[in-house]
């Protein structure tokens, strides 16, 4: 073999083993950076899961402080509706005593004297027996109430009762719901 063809075949071998380091280096390359991207996507997803995991958290924070501030709202209104009706009850007591109380007292026991037919026996405050006895009801004994009166018919089976207290207990939803309403 001659010196030229030796050279010849030696840069052919280095050519050869430049390729071969050349497509060796790319593979590791290749591979560096594969391993590169699949680590970096797993970091963008689990930062990607760990913060919808914060926004889900932070989410249910929210929902739990607004619930809350609902219940709070329901139970101040509520509050304020339950000092509504006890001013209402007052109210009441507080008429039994004013001028305008005997027309109402009156009222109440004609009606009830008619609808249950004339001849009644009548329930009331002891600072009233006096004013039904004048107003022709001979039939009357004394009752602890607010106001207003009891009407019962002289068997007693049939009771007709209009005192303060059951007046309020009937009208008790609707004073609660314009009190809602007013709120």
């Amino acid at each position: 073999m001659t010196l030229d063809h030796l050279r010849k075949e030696i840069r052919q071998e280095a050519q050869r083993t430049r390729r071969d380091a050349l497509k060796d280096a790319e593979n590791e390359s290749d591979a560096i950076v594969k391993e590169a991207e699949n680590q970096a996507k797993s970091l963008l997803e689990s930062s990607r899961q760990k913060a919808e995991d914060d926004a889900s958290q932070k989410q249910s924070l929210v929902s739990a402080a607004r619930l809350e501030a609902k219940k709070r709202i329901a139970e101040a209104r509520d509050e304020l509706v339950a000092v509504q009706l006890g001013e209402v009850r007052e109210a009441l007591r507080e008429f039994a005593d004013s001028s305008k109380y005997d027309g109402v007292l009156k009222d109440l026991a004609n009606s009830g004297a008619e609808a249950l037919g004339g001849k009644v026996r009548i329930l009331a405050r002891k600072k009233d027996l006096p004013k039904l006895k004048k107003w022709g009801y001979s039939d009357v004994d004394e009752l602890d109430c607010w106001g207003g009166c009891i009407v019962v018919t002289t068997d007693g089976r049939i009771r007709m009762n209009q005192t303060f207290e059951a007046l309020y207990e009937q009208g008790l939803e609707k004073l609660r719901q314009g009190i809602f309403e007013e709120l």
